[in-house]
């Protein structure tokens, strides 16, 4: 458990109107607690298809917006710990929690580039995917690309619903 008076002290509270809310608050006790607990032990957890962070819907529960502004955030977020010298040690959790990060919201841009102006993003250029620097670089290619997938998926859908009557 986390106890009250370390929130309370820092003032750490869940970041409001985003999903995936929990990796800024997370950091933010893991950076100032004091004393940290280890446990050697497995832990299991179930992963449940109606979940809010299932992936087989994510974008169409939470639409483009919602998801390119969190993700932005936690991203944002994660890139200004890297500027604290005090935060070393945990620069390689840092670093790939950015990488698992930082393509999401240029993925929300190629869809709806009114989203942020494409230099917004130039920051997290370091930490994405080589497909997704990719697709930054040449958004038109990667816009059609999209289309393309989902005009194929939507073919491949109606095609098996057809058979299955």
């Amino acid at each position: 458990g986390i106890r009250i008076d370390l929130l309370v002290e820092n003032k750490i509270m869940f970041q409001e109107g985003i999903i995936n809310e929990d990796l800024a608050f997370g950091f933010a006790v893991f950076i100032r607690a004091k004393k940290i607990c280890y446990m050697d032990e497995k832990i299991y957890y179930r992963i449940r298809e109606d979940s809010i962070s299932h992936p087989k819907d994510f974008f169409q529960k939470h639409g483009n917006k919602l998801i390119f502004h969190s993700y932005l955030y936690n991203s944002t977020y994660l890139f200004n710990l890297l500027k604290n010298p005090d935060l070393q040690s945990i620069y390689p959790l840092i670093r790939r929690c950015l990488r698992r990060h930082s393509s999401v919201p240029v993925r929300c841009w190629i869809e709806d580039r009114t989203l942020s102006p494409k230099e917004g993003l130039a920051f997290l250029l370091p930490y994405m995917q080589n497909q997704v620097k990719m697709a930054y670089y040449f958004p038109t290619l990667a816009g059609l690309a999209l289309k393309i997938k989902k005009f194929i998926k939507n073919l491949v859908r109606k095609d098996l619903c057809i058979k299955k009557h």
